[in-house]
């Protein structure tokens, strides 16, 4: 438990770019290690299935080809027109074209495939021999006829070993086959193994991605939202990890904790610039009070001077005079002498 802690702890502190690294490179190596084996079983079941089928398709040829040749042979001996000779010697090539396409290598090929192949040669160029002593003969008797047997025993050795080689070949596929079938077995459980390991990769990859980058930033941005309409009450986002997706989380808090604390300052110096706003105000309203009073009291006293009312006149210039000592008197302690006179 305490390792798994401590590798889930490793993990978080890893940068993003690490992260993602450490995701995308196993999927690349599953990815490339299917596409790998993916290209072996097809250059591995196709050149091997390819194999057996060609050399099967030329055994093939072989024999048709010995077995045309007999049969314009056969026409030949019966018709003997020009015609049927230019088909008799035109199979003829055509058999020694499928011979020459016969496979005859030692070291691809069993032991009894190479001897039949060998043997074929043989056989085929005593039948050219033949055949060609038996097409320079003008003589028409009995040795012609025993000749005409010979390239039929000749010709039916051929068709013979022929089939053998068919045959051989045939086997020999068989065998190829059941080798190759187990191995593209065994190709095809590793591609979907990798094919597996790799789309576990970009499961984890995707999850990571979404766990560590996309909530993130979803995160952030419904918050940035709530910030942007004047709403601070929201929760602080937590980041996890040390990368810099939580880096942008933290700075984030801290510039959403900075961004209340500067409204708030600013709301509170709004509030005490309105209070000083305030006090000027009353301040200036005091100051005009005494003023309209003092200006008051004067033409009243005016008015005193004018019907000669003497002592009102008196009482009401001391009255003023007192307005002004208290307008400019601006200290808040006076002395007591001062005061009396007054």
């Amino acid at each position: 438990m305490e390792r798994k802690q401590s590798l889930h702890n490793l993990w978080l502190s890893f940068p993003l770019q690490k992260k993602v690294r450490v995701m995308v490179l196993p999927a690349a190596a599953a990815l490339a290690a299917a596409v790998a084996l993916i290209a072996l079983a097809v250059y591995f079941g196709i050149g091997g299935f390819k194999g057996i089928l060609d050399h099967q398709s030329e055994s093939l040829k072989f024999r048709q080809a010995v077995d045309a040749e007999r049969q314009a042979f056969d026409t030949y001996v019966k018709q003997g027109t020009d015609e049927s000779l230019e088909a008799f010697l035109s199979a003829g090539d055509g058999t020694r074209e499928a011979l020459v396409l016969l496979p005859f290598d030692s070291g691809g090929m069993s032991e009894e495939r190479y001897a039949k192949t060998w043997s074929i040669w043989n056989l085929y160029e005593s039948y050219v021999e033949e055949r060609e002593e038996f097409l320079s003969m003008e003589d028409r008797g009995d040795t012609y006829i025993e000749k005409i047997y010979e390239l039929y025993e000749i010709q039916d050795y051929l068709s013979e070993y022929a089939g053998d080689l068919q045959q051989i070949s045939t086997e020999e596929g068989n065998r190829q086959y059941r080798v190759i079938l187990p191995v593209l077995f065994v190709l095809a459980a590793a591609v979907l193994v990798m094919t597996a390991a790799f789309a576990v990769s970009v499961f984890f990859m995707g999850r990571t991605m979404k766990r560590y980058l996309v909530e993130p930033v979803l995160l952030l941005a419904e918050e940035a939202a709530r910030i942007g309409a004047s709403d601070f009450s929201g929760p602080d986002p937590s980041p996890r990890g040390g990368d810099e997706m939580a880096f942008l989380i933290r700075s984030f808090v801290t510039m959403k904790h900075s961004t209340k604390g500067y409204i708030e300052t600013l709301k509170e110096k709004h509030e005490m610039e309105k209070q000083m706003e305030a006090i000027r105000l009353q301040m200036l309203k005091n100051q005009i009070n005494p003023h309209f009073l003092f200006n008051t009291l004067n033409a009243i006293a005016g008015m005193a001077q004018i019907e000669d009312a003497e002592t009102t006149e008196r009482m009401i210039e001391a009255l003023s005079r007192l307005f002004r000592y208290n307008l400019k008197t601006t200290a808040s302690v006076m002395p007591l002498e001062r005061e009396i006179a007054w």
